[in-house]
């Protein structure tokens, strides 16, 4: 769907961005440096092998499905590169033991070991 996610990134980070990576926690924006940005977005980490029919193929199952969030991963998108979406992943944290909750930053050893697939190949 590039054409719909192109205009959506481009309408959060701006065409062209007006914030940029500086290092861990800090960004440039119009306003001078900042420990926040709008460039910082955050992803569900989902148990891929708990989808029915995913593992091995990696194909999504078609229909509905339900799937388990097992923790968040939040990244700073610098840009567009011709359909390509660049960002930098700042952090991921689990969900934690069961009741959920966890601790910002704290895999717990469950979302590390478990694929993080930030690409598909077709």
């Amino acid at each position: 769907m590039v054409g719909p996610t192109t205009k959506g990134v481009e309408d959060l980070i701006g065409n062209p961005p007006t914030d940029t990576w500086v290092s861990l926690g800090q960004y440039q924006t119009p306003n001078g440096l900042s420990d926040t940005s709008k460039n910082v977005v955050v992803a569900p980490i989902w148990d891929t092998c708990g989808a029915s029919g995913f593992c091995p193929s990696g194909n999504f199952p078609s229909g509905s499905t339900t799937v388990q969030v097992i923790g968040f991963a939040s990244f700073f998108v610098d840009s567009i590169q011709g359909n390509d979406v660049v960002a930098r992943l700042i952090s991921i944290s689990s969900c934690g033991a069961v009741g959920g909750g966890g601790t910002p930053g704290d895999t717990g050893g469950t979302v590390l070991s478990l694929p993080l697939r930030l690409v598909r190949t077709q």
